[in-house]
């Protein structure tokens, strides 16, 4: 339960890429993990949040993972690590996967643009 007068927000902060950095040079195939490690810099807890992977999950030239990977349950000020398995596309290039957060609700949830608590 929420102080009186303790806004209602849901953020949250990428601290750091832990494995992977943007631009890693990935062999055709292979299998990696991508870890993240977050922060709960709202002020409510997290609970039933995950992962969703915008676009295709497997796609020509694209890396395939599941669309939805779960991020621990996790309280305001708290930090976790969060990791999604993925395979590198079989052609060389260039490829890049999105994913956004979203809420218990299904509804994806994003610093200025939070949700009030119904």
């Amino acid at each position: 339960m929420l102080a009186p007068n303790t806004p209602y927000r849901r953020h949250g902060s990428l601290v750091a890429a832990i494995t992977v950095p943007e631009g890693t040079v990935i062999a055709p195939g292979q299998k990696f993990v991508k870890v993240w490690r977050l922060r709960n810099s709202g002020t409510v807890a997290w609970t039933g949040r995950y992962l969703r992977r915008l676009g295709a999950p497997s796609d020509l030239g694209i890396p395939s993972s599941p669309v939805e990977v779960r991020i621990p349950d996790t309280i305001p000020g708290e930090l976790l690590y969060t990791s999604v398995p993925l395979k590198a596309h079989m052609l060389p290039g260039t490829a890049q996967v999105h994913w956004k957060t979203v809420g218990e609700d299904g509804f994806e949830h994003f610093p200025d643009r939070d949700r009030q608590n119904p």
